[in-house]
């Protein structure tokens, strides 16, 4: 028997890898005085108490750190890709507060399941895997367009709260590894995602709305 470990990318903290992407042997700064990162303690800790448990007791541990999942949400949820797609649902504008520059991995809820089983099934004991999709790799503003064009039909758009953020971000290489993981280690296990971004976000309008 397995005992599967659902941790997280915010195990990494910020990194500064000299790279684009964050692998499994990354490990970044945690502020552990600020309140934020209780999260992200927590997940670290889990992680290392199941390894302990896996050494002491024998125990099969597989850990998985997903990525950003995304998908069908509840109407009133407040994490900015779900207003997104409930903006959609509603035939609504899309209005960013900020240029939306922040990078991250995201991947659609069934294939992060199906991750998942795969690595409870035939993923190496106490050795993480992160689960991610290359094709939804983007920013939180690509995210948004994303949504829009995925219904031309209905003639939204993207509109911004402050007329700055309206100009393109442009990454700088002072800024920290952004948050795109790695899976090529759980892509050698015969796992690859099915959904790219704009067919999740199709889905999830469909379902929700």
């Amino acid at each position: 028997e397995s005992t599967l470990i659902v941790s997280s990318l915010k195990v990494y903290g910020t990194v500064f890898n000299g790279r684009d992407k964050i692998s499994e042997d990354d490990i970044g700064y945690i502020d552990i005085d600020n309140y934020k990162n209780c999260y992200a303690q927590g997940k670290r800790a889990s992680e290392t108490l199941g390894c302990c448990y896996a050494k002491q007791y024998g125990m099969n541990v597989k850990i998985a750190r997903p990525s950003y999942i995304y998908g069908p949400a509840k109407i009133d949820d407040d994490r900015v890709w779900a207003q997104f797609i409930a903006n959609v649902v509603r035939k609504q504008d899309i209005l960013l507060k900020s240029n939306g520059a922040a990078l991250r991995s995201f991947c659609y809820v069934t294939d992060t399941a199906a991750a998942l089983l795969k690595i409870m099934l035939d993923g190496e004991n106490m050795t993480p895997y992160n689960i991610a999709n290359p094709k939804s790799d983007v920013t939180i503003r690509d995210f948004a367009k994303a949504a829009v064009g995925a219904f031309e039909e209905l003639g939204l758009k993207l509109r911004f709260a402050n007329k700055e953020d309206e100009k393109e971000p442009v990454s700088s290489p002072m800024q920290s590894t952004p948050e795109i993981l790695d899976a090529q280690r759980l892509n050698s296990l015969g796992w690859n995602a099915q959904v790219d971004l704009t067919e999740g976000i199709k889905r999830s309008v469909k379902i929700v709305g």
